[in-house]
């Protein structure tokens, strides 16, 4: 079969049809799209069906006609018909094997249209073709007649219809034919509804005792028995459910819907000032309320885009996506990851990111853009009055990031002395963004006043990531035998169990049993503490070593150690590595043996680093030491700094390390 187009887009085309069915509709999923507005997403469907090809409307808001005459449900096609879809015409062509028909068709198809649906099909093959022979005929014309989904349903009802009347019928013809009652039977059915024999009313169903207080009687001067016959249906007394069964289904008022509809308008770039049916509902996203059902017109305007206008069947149209619009020829949309970069060309500003470029003269134009902490970036743009171009700048960042983790939670942290934030106290974690790329020096401080701190260098566009242990005491544990231990809570579980870790940073697990108070330090009892063990170490030589077996705070090289002192001030230098334990590396250009039990040995590296050994070095040490110096070979020595001294840094109480 072939569709000639007579009118529309392309007239003179052939359309060739090589399957069973062949739909036109607006959508893309149709066999033939017709863009307009006018057509319905899916407006009609041809079939072959039985050897004949038949059109049908699906249910489209301007219907179809052929030849000039507008088709309601569907109709068996001709050749040379014209079907009209809305502004197009198409001409029907079918094949040689279903052109060469009966050339009673013409009649055949008019009388099918008139054909009430009521009669069934034998009947009205009779009628459409009285002298074919019944056997092959039959078939053929009842699917003529049975044209459309409404005659179907018109058929099943009629036939419904009269089963319920001839089921009707044989009950009133079986109440008509029932004997007269017994009297006596009747008086004993009667004791069953008085109400001295509760106990038998039982045996009477309450559909019976309905039936029988509805059941008129005649008046006739005497008392009438009452008849026990089946109820006589009237209009009152039946069920609202009941003519439901036999009323036709076509007659039923279609399912109720909703006076009007709201529906929410998008565009992508959002801001579009949304109209529907040349009412304005502002800026996209809008809502639009109270629209009926119907069709609808919809507008999008934005500055720099073309316009948008689009039919809203109301309501089947989906609305939940943005509407797409699109640059006018001869604009440059320019943005920037991040945004807000300005947008240079030459020495002229133009703006900041997102910019819309318009009324330019074509050609190509070179622009820069400078965005805060990141480093410039160039790009080219094609002005052209046939289309517009978006660009997008992806920006190098100049600035870096530190994220910091500390032990315990709570910790102040400083970036070269200036304040930056407190880490979060569950997970003890602080991010740091934006900071200007380079060396600086990171302090971490808990409330108590115990810190650490150190050099580190940010990169750009990266994020540092730095860990902070500081040995804390936060709690105070009492044993049964009450012997009190201070150190730092490391784990507590839902049985009672905890994990303490000591100053010498040794663990040790202490089960429920065992414990008969715990408690947390507050600030002031940390700083107690501090400097109760500082005067101990003073006063007895073995708690000094047990302060040195702590962990290092710093591990230097002799040229970073002065590359500090020549960075930082007196005082930050101070703040930062006094009373820190550091692991010191270097070449010693001086060595001064101990004198006395008074004054210890001393190792200078450089003027500027003086390093004072624990009284009581031993000779095994010294001879690695004059070893070193002879073959000029480092040695590191592990001391806590006690500051800069006569512009010296001090290392006190110092012990070698092979």
């Amino acid at each position: 079969m072939k569709l000639y187009i007579v009118k529309g887009e392309t007239p003179g085309r052939e359309l060739v049809v090589d399957k069973a069915e062949f739909t036109i509709g607006r959508e893309v999923d149709n066999d033939f799209v017709i863009s307009e507005v006018g057509v319905s997403r899916r407006h009609c469907r041809l079939s072959l069906v039985g050897g004949e090809w038949l059109i049908e409307d699906c249910h489209s808001v301007n219907g179809i006609l052929v030849n000039g005459q507008k088709v309601d449900g569907g109709i068996i096609l001709r050749p040379n018909d014209e079907i009209t879809v809305f502004s197009h015409v198409f001409r029907f062509l079918p094949d040689a094997d279903t052109a060469a028909s009966d050339p009673r068709r013409s009649s055949s198809r008019s009388l099918a249209m008139v054909v009430p649906p009521e009669l069934n099909a034998q009947t009205t093959a009779n009628i459409i073709r009285p002298n074919a022979d019944k056997a092959n005929e039959a078939p053929k014309e009842a699917r003529r007649t049975a044209i459309g989904p409404a005659a179907i349903v018109k058929l099943i009802v009629l036939a419904i219809i009269l089963a319920a009347a001839a089921y009707l019928g044989y009950k009133l013809l079986q109440t008509d034919a029932q004997p007269p009652a017994d009297p006596e039977t009747t008086a004993a059915r009667q004791e069953t509804t008085t109400p001295d024999s509760g106990a038998r009313t039982a045996l009477l169903p309450e559909t019976a005792v309905t039936g029988l207080a509805a059941k008129p009687v005649q008046d006739s001067g005497e008392d009438t028995p009452a008849v026990d016959t089946p109820p006589t249906t009237t209009e009152a007394d039946t069920p609202t459910t009941a003519p439901a069964m036999f009323a036709d289904n076509t007659s039923r008022p279609p399912p109720r819907r909703p006076a009007s509809f709201t529906i929410v308008v998008r565009s992508e770039p959002p801001g579009a000032e949304v109209f529907v049916d040349k009412n304005s509902y502002g800026a996209a996203p809008a809502v639009v309320p109270d629209l009926p059902p119907g069709r609808h017109l919809l507008e999008l305007q934005l500055d720099g885009y073309e316009d948008v206008s689009r039919q809203l069947q109301i309501p089947e149209d989906n609305t939940s996506k943005p509407f797409a619009m699109h640059l006018r020829a001869g604009t440059v949309l320019l943005t920037s990851n991040p945004p807000g970069a300005g947008v240079w060309h030459g020495r002229q500003f133009y703006g900041i990111t997102p910019l819309l470029l318009k009324n330019l003269p074509e050609g190509q134009y070179d622009f820069s853009l400078h965005g805060p902490g990141c480093e410039p970036h160039k790009v080219t743009a094609t002005v052209s009055r046939a289309k517009g171009e978006v660009i997008t700048a992806d920006l190098k960042s100049t600035l870096g990031s530190i994220a910091v983790t500390s032990r315990p939670p709570g910790c102040r942290v400083y970036l070269d002395g200036i304040f930056k934030g407190v880490t979060s106290d569950d997970k003890g974690e602080l991010l740091l963004t934006d900071l200007a790329a380079g060396p600086a020096t990171m302090k971490v401080e808990h409330p108590s006043g115990v810190f650490a701190s150190g050099p580190i260098t940010i990169t750009k566009g990266t994020t540092l990531e730095r860990n902070a242990t500081l040995w804390v005491p936060t709690h105070s544990l009492t044993l049964i035998d009450g012997k009190k231990i201070v150190g730092l809570l490391l784990e507590q579980n839902e049985h009672g169990d905890v994990v303490l870790e000591d100053r010498n940073r040794r663990a040790e697990r202490f089960l429920k049993p065992q414990i008969t108070d715990i408690r947390a330090l507050s600030n002031e009892e940390i700083t107690d503490f501090f400097k109760n063990a500082d005067k101990d170490s003073e006063k007895n030589a073995p708690d000094s070593a047990m302060e040195l077996s702590r962990r290092d705070d710093f591990s230097l090289s002799t040229p970073a150690l002065l590359q500090e002192l020549k960075r930082l001030t007196i005082q930050d230098f101070n703040e930062m590595y006094k009373g820190k334990q550091i692991l010191l590396t270097g070449q010693t250009t001086l060595r001064q043996q101990q004198k006395g039990d008074k004054t210890p040995a001393m190792l200078y590296f450089g003027h500027q680093i003086c390093a004072r050994l624990a009284l009581g070095t031993s000779a095994e040490d010294w001879e690695h030491i004059s070893a070193a110096a002879k073959n000029n070979a480092p040695i590191s020595v592990r001391g806590i700094c006690d500051g800069i001294k006569d512009k010296a840094v001090i290392l006190d109480r110092c012990t070698i390390v092979p």
